[in-house]
């Protein structure tokens, strides 16, 4: 677990090795800490819906993205400490909360009260989750030199620790072991955090290599205030489309929280996949190429948000097996939002010492976003528009978006206006043919009343609407 072994020869590794290492340690950190968060937060989600109904799911992402936000902040502060020894203090406390609130009765008399008890475990544990990733990702822009890398690091191991942890908890624990399960799985967890990175600590304390040095600075691309921006808008447009697939899989599954959470875990493994793919971009790459696959990235989520609806349409003969097609679909584009983040990064972020508080901030504008783009996307377009015209709305946001990014990047003006003109086309499209290419798509790939089933957010509303 320490990832800092000699060299096969007994010589110390080199600066470059030893950084290598010390960042795949902190990934398997980040990893694993992730898991334990997201397995305990699912497994409380009981307490929840007997506490909020119907309402479970939409007040579980808004006090997530609080914690998420509010904690991101706190490792923006923190970012000056040792990463490893805050994960380990981070798991501690987090165990800590694992043991402790179990044993609380969530029922409790009042509404204040019971509110308190039913939302404070979660939001404890969305705060030390939010926390950990800027309070890694200081150190490692500061000592690295590449916050796009960096951040596609960072990301790909938080989404795919979250992916993993729906993945386990719908299939495995809640159906074999019930909701009990879940603080053990996430104790045991965060005990090996904690070993891991005092163990790993331990082994660098007096090394030389991980002091922060002073890296040429280079003028940042884009201002923080448009960038953050940005975060915003990419963030509420990707968890719209995860309420929008969400509903796809609930017309043929019938409404559930395992088909939800089913749902966010492909979201989450399409993050993870784009995170990645874009951190290893910002290592390789110019500036001027980073520009141009931001752009292309947003303009990929368009395209395939305009192909979706036809394509669940066109396959809905296949009656459950539709489900695949629609994950396929979220993964897909999920991959290509996913890649916005630390494009932007690297574009907006320098590795002096604030590096940390700055990544703090685009982490929290994301998680803004996407607490916006769940509260207005499962509570307003649910309840006013149908399943075609919110896919059409959500492809008409992404162009806005892309036009936003092309007109702030420093692109040669012939490549702007070839963008613009194709991100219109595509919006012009969407207007035009969605309707009618996909009219009744709902009727198509319902498979069953789902009147006594326990909805996700707003799905089970007005299908009629569709």
């Amino acid at each position: 677990m320490t990832a800092l072994d000699l060299a096969g020869n007994g010589k110390a590794p080199s600066r470059a090795d030893a950084l290598a290492q010390w960042s795949r340690a902190l990934s398997v950190l980040l990893f694993l800490s992730s898991i334990a968060a997201l397995i305990f937060q699912l497994g409380w989600q009981g307490a929840l819906v007997r506490r909020f109904g119907d309402d479970a799911e939409l007040m579980t992402i808004l006090v997530l993205a609080l914690g998420l936000g509010v904690g991101g902040l706190i490792g923006g502060l923190l970012s000056r400490r040792s990463p490893l020894l805050l994960l380990a203090a981070f798991g501690a406390i987090h165990g800590a909360c694992g043991y402790v609130w179990p044993t609380v009765n969530d029922s409790a008399d009042g509404w204040a009260l019971g509110w308190a008890l039913s939302l404070a475990p979660v939001l404890a544990s969305a705060l030390l989750t939010g926390a950990m990733l800027p309070a890694v990702l200081g150190p490692l822009i500061r000592r690295t030199g590449n916050p796009g890398s960096a951040f596609g690091d960072g990301l790909f191991a938080v989404m795919l620790g979250a992916a993993v942890a729906c993945l386990v908890s719908v299939s495995l624990l809640r159906p074999l072991f019930g909701d009990w399960a879940a603080p053990s799985i996430a104790m045991a967890l965060d005990a090996i955090v904690i070993v891991g990175a005092l163990a790993t600590h331990w082994r660098i304390r007096r090394s030389a290599l991980f002091i922060d040095t002073t890296l040429p600075q280079r003028t940042p691309l884009l201002a923080l205030a448009p960038v953050l921006l940005l975060a915003t808008a990419a963030g509420a447009l990707a968890m719209s489309y995860v309420l929008f697939f969400a509903r796809a899989v609930s017309y043929a599954t019938a409404p559930s929280q395992p088909a939800f959470v089913a749902t966010l875990a492909a979201f989450l493994l399409g993050l993870a996949a784009g995170a990645h793919r874009a951190g290893r971009h910002c290592a390789l790459f110019s500036v001027e190429e980073l520009m141009r696959r931001a752009a292309r990235s947003a303009m990929a989520a368009n395209l395939i948000g305009l192909m979706a609806l036809p394509l669940i349409d066109q396959l809905a003969w296949l009656d459950r097996a539709v489900i695949v097609a629609a994950m396929l679909l979220c993964v897909l584009i999920a991959r290509a939002c996913g890649a916005l983040l630390p494009y932007l990064a690297e574009l907006a972020i320098t590795t002096d010492a604030p590096a940390g508080w700055r990544s703090a901030l685009l982490c929290g504008a994301y998680v803004a976003g996407a607490a916006a783009g769940a509260w207005m996307t499962g509570q307003v377009l649910i309840e006013q528009f149908g399943f075609v015209a919110i896919g059409t709305g959500l492809v008409i946001a992404g162009v806005f978006y892309t036009l936003l990014l092309v007109a702030l990047l420093d692109l040669p003006r012939w490549q702007k206006v070839v963008r613009g003109v194709t991100a219109a086309a595509v919006a012009l499209l969407a207007l035009a043919l969605l309707p009618s290419w996909s009219p009744n798509v709902v009727e198509k790939i319902q498979a069953k009343a789902a009147a006594d089933a326990s909805p996700t957010i707003g799905i089970e509303r007005d299908r009629g609407r569709s």
